[in-house]
């Protein structure tokens, strides 16, 4: 679903209009800012839900035809039965009428004489000799047969059922979350923080491109975790790692926390939620420090359907106004002062043009997890 593109320039102008008058602006983001990375999404035209629920239909229309097929093949036996039934008795009467009966007769010839009964009986037991063909090479052809279940094209086969496939291989061999960049929208926004047009990020995402922009943490809410942050599970001191994390659910590792202000015995373990956890308290508390203050609440690539992160924005509603940018319709929209259904990285290159900011370019030398002096440093606020 997309807007027209002269509605999208109208809007990204309002936009902009707005953030220009707007004291305090708060960024939203959701899984659809990574979608240009090659990260897939979860409710967008490709995302890992919308795939896995189109594969889950085509999975139950298969087995359906399966069924009727095998339905109507047992139906077609069945019948095939009771015509094999009736030849066979056809085949046994026919043999009575021409058997020896009792009185002598062979196929309809009174024969007279025990000399002439026993002639009969020798040459019934001599095989049919065989004809000759023009081609003794050829192999002889197979005996004909009145099994319907021999001929194959008498009936549909069955096709056997495939095994479920997983509707996110595509995804995996596509990207890794260590190779990754941040896309356009995350450099975006960083600049947009460095001039001072936005002042917070709230993010659900947990790829780590925002890190690999060389974001401040004073200036983003991680409120899923982070594929490339490790975390004390005693002084909840995060630390940059420069592959992504092999756990996920807050998994603790036999790595013991090297805090650097006083010795913690605590050990490491990953950021990535599982979805029974409680978010972050440090987190949810600066989430909730920068809304207190938000007079525009920006939602970028996201449906706004994961609670408690999905009301975070409306609770400026009553002093601020509330922006949704997404490609797909979302059950917020009507509560949202003003929607845009386009590409996010399409938007956020309309409104820096309108707010006249440069956006800078994803530098691999300025990335904190590829460069070796950073990692298992400290990520401080």
């Amino acid at each position: 679903m997309f807007d027209c593109p002269s509605d999208v320039s109208t809007k990204v102008s309002q936009l902009a209009t707005w953030i220009s008058q707007s004291k305090c602006v708060v960024v939203h983001c959701g899984a659809g800012i990574s979608t240009s990375a090659g990260i897939p999404d979860f409710r967008g035209p490709k995302g890992v839900w919308t795939v896995e629920e189109k594969e889950r239909k085509r999975r139950l229309a298969e087995e359906k035809e399966r069924k009727k097929m095998e339905r109507e093949l047992k139906k077609r036996k069945k019948v095939d039965n009771s015509i094999i039934e009736v030849k066979i008795e056809v085949e046994e009467d026919k043999k009575g009428v021409d058997a020896h009966d009792n009185n002598g007769i062979v196929n309809g010839i009174q024969l007279n004489t025990m000399e002439e009964m026993e002639m009969v009986k020798q040459e019934e037991s001599v095989p049919p000799s065989v004809p000759s063909s023009d081609h003794p090479s050829d192999p002889p052809s197979d005996p004909p047969t009145d099994h319907p279940s021999d001929h194959p094209s008498d009936h549909p086969s069955v096709p056997p059922s495939d095994p479920p496939t997983d509707p996110t291989a595509q995804f995996r061999s596509s990207i890794t979350f260590d190779s990754a960049e941040p896309t356009f929208t995350h450099m975006a926004l960083i600049s947009l923080l460095k001039s001072k047009y936005i002042k917070f990020i709230i993010s659900q995402n947990i790829d780590g491109l925002f890190l690999k922009g060389n974001i401040s943490r004073r200036d983003i809410a991680e409120l899923h975790g982070n594929f490339f942050l490790d975390e004390c599970n005693l002084c909840h001191t995060r630390f940059i790692r420069n592959t992504s994390s092999p756990t996920m659910g807050c998994v603790v590792s036999s790595v013991t926390c090297s805090r650097q202000s006083r010795p913690c015995r605590g050990q490491l373990r990953d950021t990535i939620l599982d979805w029974e956890d409680e978010l972050p308290l440090d987190e949810m508390k600066w989430a909730d420090k920068w809304m207190r203050e938000c007079d525009l609440a920006i939602c970028l690539g996201t449906t706004l359907q994961i609670q408690p992160a999905a009301s975070l924005p409306f609770r400026c509603k009553k002093k601020g106004k509330v922006v949704i940018v997404n490609l797909q319709p979302t059950k917020s929209d009507a509560k949202a002062d003003l929607v845009i259904h386009d590409y996010v990285d399409q938007v956020m290159q309309l409104l820096c043009d309108r707010l006249q900011v440069k956006v800078d370019a994803y530098q691999v030398e300025c990335d904190p997890t590829k460069d070796e002096k950073r990692m298992g440093k400290q990520w401080k606020r």
